[in-house]
């Protein structure tokens, strides 16, 4: 028996009311984002001995490699920011990890190279002669593990070289390689500003240390949370010794073999000296070593 028609449009208004929550459906999957890929530069990418700016995205960031991957092979930038008058400017604090690869003479010359890290990780390294008469700033105040290596000569031999590092909330690790400020006139600095934190952060000196009477400074060392500042060019801890300075608030260290420099901050008694598994000597907080 044929249906009626009043039967037959009600059938049609019911199959008509089920297709708008499938559109639903199909809407909210195409909203969904795609993953962000990773973004890099090559040293082609970046200008020699010339005033540049990048600014990074919130993806994961490569500059001076030769593909968004950390097992890329590298490509070191060349005389970043190096020259009179010239400033190179790296913004990477959208987010993502960001790794850098420079290689000599960056900020060099009356120069200048200015990098601002983001809340992830962030991976630095240098050839030689970083900021040698000329300066470089470091601002990684947004947090996350934060890793520097600077080659050998950083800061030396200018009383216009300066090199200025300010952490954040993560851990930082900063090494330096031979000749840190040698030959740099007393007005030449290099100030470390580790943090107010609660994470471990750790400095290492592989060779001397303002030999020329230039100052460097480490701010915010709190031996306490597990800080640390390695001495690779001395194994008996007997060559260090500790000053009293800024009534009692700060202390000098002066070491064999050329290196000196002054712990904001923290009192003498607060510190105290041992070797690691290295044989190199390591300053950290008496009651680790009393313990």
């Amino acid at each position: 028996m044929a249906a009626a028609p009043g039967a037959m449009a009600l059938l049609g208004m019911l199959m008509t009311s089920d297709q708008p929550e499938a559109e639903e459906e199909e809407a909210e999957v195409e909203e969904t984002p795609a993953p962000q890929s990773g973004e890099f530069w090559t040293d082609a990418d970046v200008a020699d001995s010339a005033a540049t700016a990048i600014t990074g995205s919130s993806a994961n960031s490569f500059v001076g490699y030769t593909a968004a991957s950390t097992s890329a092979a590298t490509d070191p930038l060349s005389y970043v920011g190096a020259g009179s008058g010239n400033t190179a400017t790296f913004d990477m604090s959208a987010g993502g990890n960001n790794f850098f690869v420079a290689g000599d003479s960056a900020g060099y010359y009356e120069g200048s190279l200015a990098y601002t890290g983001g809340a992830g990780e962030d991976r630095l390294t240098f050839d030689a002669d970083l900021a040698q008469s000329g300066t470089a700033t470091f601002d990684m105040s947004l947090g996350g593990d934060n890793t520097l290596v600077f080659g050998d000569n950083a800061a030396a031999g200018s009383s216009r070289s300066s090199i200025a590092y300010t952490g954040g909330s993560g851990s930082d690790s900063l090494t330096f390689g031979t000749a840190l400020l040698s030959g740099a006139s007393s007005t030449a600095t290099v100030d470390l500003d580790l943090g107010d934190d609660s994470a471990i952060d750790t400095v290492t000196f592989e060779g001397s240390v303002a030999s020329s009477g230039a100052t460097v400074t480490i701010i915010n060392f709190d031996p306490s949370d597990g800080d640390t500042i390695v001495l690779q060019l001395n194994s008996n801890t007997a060559d260090v010794t500790f000053t009293q300075t800024g009534g009692g608030s700060g202390t000098r260290v002066n070491a064999s073999n050329n290196v000196e420099f002054l712990i904001q901050g923290v009192p003498t008694g607060s510190l105290d000296v041992t070797t690691n598994t290295s044989g190199h000597v390591v300053i950290t907080e008496a009651t680790l070593i009393l313990a």
